[in-house]
């Protein structure tokens, strides 16, 4: 059996360069009629518009810029802006953060204090408790150097516990009385955690 095979003579240089010349022209055509007009708004020729392809990207949002980090010196701290730094919801205080606890035992019918010393605008969580039964108290605060018996009353109650946050309106000692009423001893147990100077017992 005999094979015939048949090759296609090799295209002549004449050729290649007219099928170079004739796809460059088509991509040029291509490119006039349709990529310009839908990509970047450009329409030469007009008929971007009539295929409605004029302004097709024109929805994309554009790409945000980032901006580079500055840099930072080894050692240095960071530039706080200064926006950070009047945040309303932010409040920088140069005191050191501490947590304290105390404990009191009342007799029947006597009473007695834990105050914490602290700068005006500093502030704590708190909670306190008899783990028994209900005793008066008062929250209040004095100012340095007041008057004896002249003080700010911020929370009175009877209660076994109580527990919140507290803001000093004013430099001094601020803090809590308890007096027990019952006929029992009771031990109070006070937590307090945020910015003060000092927790002590008057």
């Amino acid at each position: 059996m005999t094979f015939n095979t048949i090759l296609n003579p090799l295209p002549t240089r004449r050729k290649l360069v007219q099928a170079t010349l004739i796809a460059m022209a088509v991509a040029a055509v291509i490119l006039v009629t349709t990529v310009l007009p839908a990509e970047h708004n450009i329409d030469p020729t007009g008929i971007g518009r009539k295929l409605g392809l004029l302004g097709m990207s024109a929805g994309a949002p554009p790409p945000k810029t980032v901006a580079p980090a500055p840099a930072v010196a080894a050692g240095a701290a960071p530039a706080v802006p200064a926006n950070l730094v009047s945040n309303a919801y932010v409040i920088q205080i140069a005191t050191p953060f501490r947590t304290g606890e105390m404990q009191v035992t009342l007799a029947p019918d006597q009473g007695a204090e834990i105050k914490a010393r602290m700068r005006k605008g500093e502030h704590y969580t708190f909670s306190w408790s008899t783990g028994a039964g209900p005793v008066e108290f008062d929250m209040h605060g004095e100012e340095i150097n007041a008057a004896k018996d002249v003080f700010t009353s911020y929370w009175q109650a009877d209660a076994a516990s109580a527990a919140g946050t507290f803001t000093a309106p004013f430099e001094g000692t601020h803090g809590w009385y308890w007096h027990n009423n019952g006929t029992a001893p009771v031990t109070v147990t006070v937590t307090v955690s945020g910015f003060y100077s000092e927790l002590f017992r008057p």
